[in-house]
């Protein structure tokens, strides 16, 4: 899989399961779900994007190794 699209992939990954990361506050310490998110309004948001940034670099390591073990395998295989 070309390097991109594994960026791409853990992004969205990340942004989706982001909630449960708490990467989005609401004033500070509620916890906020994804239902609601509309309810309080962009403006009463926080974002940490630093926090968004560290799972997506987690989630492309994740999936940077695990296309290694799996090519690892298929190549032990084939022989």
């Amino acid at each position: 899989m070309r390097r991109n699209i594994k960026i791409w992939i853990s992004f969205g990954i990340a942004l989706l399961l982001g909630f449960p990361f708490k990467w989005i506050f609401y004033k500070g310490d509620e916890g906020i779900s994804i239902f609601t998110i509309f309810d309080y309004g962009i403006n009463n948001l926080f974002f940490a994007l630093s926090t968004l940034a560290l799972n997506t670099l987690i989630l492309f390591g994740l999936i940077s190794l695990l296309e290694k073990v799996r090519n690892s395998f298929s190549i032990k295989s084939k022989s």
